[in-house]
């Protein structure tokens, strides 16, 4: 991360990841994937810091990581919990409940 960028929150981390994943699987489907220094710089996060959120998506089923050639793409299943089971919020839209993080 350069010097006078903000360090982002996990959650901030998290979501960012899966907002590039997420184009990924809508623009290529299952053939999707990035590789972790190219996300890591897209979201503007440490190694570190990508490492922590991958964990948290891949526990919960929602991406995984192709250890041959380190591509990081949303899982199927994921993205069919994302896009159409995703809870409603009670002000209109979609919002996505993930359990509790362990860095708050």
């Amino acid at each position: 991360m350069s010097d006078g960028m903000r360090e982002r929150s996990g959650s901030e981390t998290v979501f960012s990841v899966l907002k590039v994943l997420m184009a990924g699987y809508v623009l290529w489907g299952t053939s999707s994937g990035i590789e972790m220094p190219h996300l890591a710089q897209a979201v503007g996060v440490t190694d570190g810091a990508l490492a922590l959120a991958l964990d948290y998506l891949i526990d919960d089923g929602l991406a995984e990581v192709d250890g041959g050639r380190r591509l990081v793409r949303l899982t199927s299943g994921g993205a069919r919990r994302l896009l159409v089971t995703g809870a409603r919020h009670p002000h209109g839209g979609c919002a996505v409940e993930f359990r509790a993080a362990a860095w708050h």
